[in-house]
């Protein structure tokens, strides 16, 4: 049923860009980028502007729509590695020699400013509605509809923001890069469903949902638009993993998790109490590596 609600949509889309001629949901944006030798929807015509257009349409996409930066791969140029890579239920973001790169559903704007409905390809996060970009970049997280990015020590985040995970107060979209406010420069981030959570200077700040304890705040608060620390008086945290209702970050070398306690992705009964606030178990004690799932835990010890 997913698939054909999701083929009805698209056929739905498409009947509107036939109507239309340039799809443009956003008053100054054309949409469809594509460059020559690329692939348009059945009917469409890649046409010099750089996006798709039905054949009716004779105009091309309007003069001051910012150009799409869509190229095709080259096999024979050298790929720069990306050193940072992550991906949200519907969108993809990687690190790049520093820059910030984003392709995929931007629905929430979790793409950045300026973008259309989806981008097929990467582009540039651009810091301001103005199309700056910066190329110090040193992280990215993905959370289910939003970005978070990590560079020169301070967070940014945005897309959606319905419980607080931009690190804001509650609006239902932020599609600007914006600073969260934290007590010190951040080491490490991660990116939940709704939420965020952070190292600084040896703690951890989470942000955003907390309706299944993941921001290990002790608090009964169900959303937090700013950064509040986990109920933990260690100062020795190193770095920190987000899934989609848990959390889980690494202090003296040893795995603790917090959250969501359905299918034992804490490591401890699904009665435990203590599931709002950091906890460690036998099993998780003296973790090496370790990676967070929607619903699971993977630890090497």
């Amino acid at each position: 049923m997913r698939h054909l609600a999701r083929g009805l949509a698209t056929a739905l889309l498409l009947s509107a860009i036939a109507a239309t001629g340039c799809y443009q949901p956003h008053a100054a944006d054309c949409q469809l980028a594509c460059v020559e030798g690329t692939r348009c929807p059945t009917g469409f015509t890649c046409r010099a502007d750089g996006y798709c257009h039905a054949p009716s349409d004779t105009a091309l996409c309007a003069s001051d729509a910012a150009p799409p930066d869509v190229t095709v791969d080259d096999p024979d140029a050298a790929i720069a590695p990306a050193t940072s890579l992550a991906a949200g239920a519907r969108h993809t973001c990687a690190v790049t020699d520093g820059r910030l790169t984003c392709w995929g559903d931007n629905a929430r704007g979790q793409l950045g400013p300026g973008r259309g409905v989806y981008e097929p390809a990467p582009r540039e996060v651009a810091i301001t509605s103005g199309g700056a970009v910066t190329s110090d970049w040193t992280q990215v997280a993905a959370g289910r509809e939003f970005t978070c990015g990590r560079r020169g020590g301070g967070v940014f985040c945005w897309g959606a923001d319905e419980s607080g995970q931009i690190g804001q107060v509650a609006t239902p979209v932020v599609a600007i890069p914006t600073q969260v406010t934290l007590p010190a420069a951040a080491t490490d981030l991660c990116t939940g469903g709704h939420h965020a959570c952070a190292v600084v200077a040896g703690t951890v700040h989470c942000w955003g949902d907390g309706s299944a304890g993941q921001r290990g705040d002790a608090s009964a608060a169900i959303a937090a638009h700013t950064p509040r620390p986990i109920a933990s008086a260690r100062t020795d945290w190193t770095d920190v993993a987000c899934g989609d209702a848990h959390t889980c970050a690494r202090a003296g070398g040893d795995l603790y998790c917090w959250g969501a306690l359905g299918n034992q992705r804490l490591g401890r009964p699904a009665t435990a109490a203590d599931h709002d606030r950091p906890t460690t178990t036998p099993a998780l004690v003296s973790a090496g590596r370790y990676a967070l799932g929607a619903s699971h835990t993977r630890a090497a010890t």
